[in-house]
């Protein structure tokens, strides 16, 4: 992947290991290459270029944003085996959020994730709801859905910040 990730040129990458038992090598040891600050802002800031051209070539329309799904989605199985994302379930689930919400959405939830994925990754709503429009759009709806004697986590209001200051997504809480 050439953002840096799995970037053999990054002078800051070295091999990561994680253990998915009855995967891959028969130790059930999954290999992939990541730069030491990977997840952290430094590695945001660091390779914020890179990550702003390679969104660009997404192009705006979901067309284009599912082509590169699937072009990348092999050469980033260990990379999305060592974030815990590479079960079919989990494939579908991505390739479902494409198709529903923007290319400029999806492009915005990408940018907050590596800025830095680490405290960004967690705390999402539990529910994604949509219905089409008459024009053939979709209107999205993340929801947090909480008992009466529930209180969000500490994560979960970072993700509502952030959706309130960067994200833009179309937010309630049940």
């Amino acid at each position: 992947m050439a953002l840096g990730t799995e970037n053999p040129l990054d002078p800051r990458v070295r091999p990561c290991g994680v253990n998915r038992q009855g995967e891959g090598g028969t130790d059930g040891l999954i290999w992939t290459l990541l730069p030491e600050d990977f997840g952290r802002q430094a590695h945001a800031d660091r390779r914020r270029a890179a990550l702003d051209a390679h969104l660009d070539l997404l192009g705006v329309q979901a067309q284009g944003l599912l082509w590169a799904f699937d072009y990348w989605l092999e050469p980033s199985r260990p990379l999305r085996q060592y974030l815990w994302a590479y079960t079919p379930e989990d494939e579908q689930r991505a390739r479902t959020i494409i198709t529903v919400l923007s290319a400029q959405q999806i492009k915005s939830v990408l940018r907050w994730l590596a800025e830095p994925y680490w405290d960004h990754y967690v705390g999402w709503p539990d529910l994604l709801t949509w219905r089409s429009t008459p024009d053939g759009a979709r209107d999205a709806l993340f929801v947090e859905v909480k008992s009466s004697s529930d209180q969000l986590s500490d994560d979960q209001k970072t993700w509502i910040r952030g959706n309130k200051d960067r994200l833009g997504l179309d937010f309630k809480l049940v």
